[in-house]
């Protein structure tokens, strides 16, 4: 078994994103969140989102300490050097991965175990958008986590490694050599000696059970994933299907976007209400949808983004756009007084000219811009 151990850092590696039957989901349990939930001004999570912003190494890569998930059967694990540099680099990768971009708390979700879970989003230059959560704690010793997660798979870190290394250790099923052989067939794919197609053919003719089992779908994927930007282009309908079924509706929302001229309303709806109805990812879908020309789809969005937080730069960017290549004015101008008024953005024709630079320049020749533009100076000089 310990030919497999040797090969899990070539495997699990996938923490970051490229822009929800196994028979080994008891040997541990997701978390159970509870019903209540902590005020979003929570100190500590703002501290949390603070070290992540200043890319803060020392105090995220020593809060960091996941137990070993054999620890439980042997405490000589707990130690273990290896399993240690393993966490280590699975949090550099994140510091590294927002190095420019923006991180944000959307909110915080106490753990029945004690701990919370710190959710929160990762905003890129181009006002694209990624989930993310922290399972942790602040103690007399200050911040520590548990585990963390990416919100378009279905396992967290830790807990998918906790599944594997019991898998390993403890399964003695029938199902543990094919399981196995598998195993074998992801390292060699991790590793650059097999294509991504010869794995899939080995995925195609497992059994079935084994098939569904979610642990080896999602270890398929993360290694599908850290191959190529491309990775999609692998797979056909069916085997999409098979591999992504009802488990990974961001995953599917995501496909779906970045696959022009998909309208991805049915994808959309399928999202966790938390994801469907976040600001980012309605917004990003709306400026996804202006590239497009779509732009009654692109003013739904916007609506449904400004609808659920009114401080997010991007949706009044967004506003502002549409408004400019509707000829609406009076609604350009509207996202136009709150992007200088909320985020103090300087009046310059770049903002308005960018996309739609003849538009543009129509809108800043427009009387009803003027007559903003005159109120608006005489604000700023008295």
């Amino acid at each position: 078994m310990w030919r497999w151990v040797q090969m899990v850092t070539l495997l699990i590696t996938v923490v970051v994103g490229n822009g929800g039957c196994s028979t080994t989901d008891s040997m541990q349990e997701p978390p159970v969140l509870l019903d209540n939930s902590l005020d979003k001004g929570d100190f500590y999570a703002h501290k949390l989102v603070q070290a992540l912003n200043q890319q803060d190494e020392l105090l995220l890569l020593s809060a960091f300490t996941p137990a070993h998930p054999l620890a439980q059967v042997d405490s000589g694990f707990s130690d273990d050097p290896a399993w240690q540099k393993m966490a280590s680099g699975w949090m550099q990768d994140i510091i590294n991965h927002g190095l420019n971009g923006q991180w944000q708390l959307r909110h915080v979700e106490p753990l029945a175990s004690g701990a919370n879970r710190y959710q929160l989003r990762l905003i890129h230059s181009d006002f694209s958008v990624e989930y993310f959560y922290f399972d942790g704690q602040f103690d007399q010793r200050g911040l520590r986590l548990e585990d963390m997660g990416n919100r378009l798979y279905r396992f967290s870190q830790v807990r998918m490694m906790q599944q594997l290394y019991l898998r390993i250790a403890l399964d003695d099923s029938e199902l543990a050599d094919a399981f196995g052989d598998f195993f074998d067939s992801l390292s060699q794919l991790s590793s650059g000696n097999d294509p991504a197609q010869a794995v899939l053919a080995h995925y195609g003719s497992a059994p079935v059970v084994l098939q569904q089992d979610r642990l080896l779908k999602e270890m398929l994927l993360r290694s599908l994933m850290s191959q190529s930007d491309r990775w999609m282009d692998n797979l056909n309908a069916p085997l999409q299907q098979a591999l992504l079924a009802d488990d990974y509706p961001l995953m599917m929302a995501v496909i779906c976007l970045q696959q022009e001229q998909q309208q991805c309303h049915q994808a959309y709806q399928q999202l966790p209400p938390d994801l469907r109805g976040d600001v980012a990812l309605a917004t990003e879908i709306g400026i996804r949808q202006l590239h497009r020309a779509d732009y009654q789809q692109a003013q739904r969005y916007a609506d449904v983004a400004l609808a659920s937080e009114v401080d997010y730069f991007p949706a009044y960017w967004l506003g502002l756009q549409l408004g400019i290549v509707s000829g609406d004015h009076h609604a350009a101008l509207a996202s136009l007084d709150s992007l200088v008024r909320r985020f103090d953005v300087d009046v310059n024709r770049d903002i308005a000219t960018q996309l739609y630079p003849e538009l543009g320049k129509q809108f800043l020749q427009s009387a009803s811009f003027r007559r903003w533009a005159e109120r608006y100076s005489e604000v700023e000089s008295n």
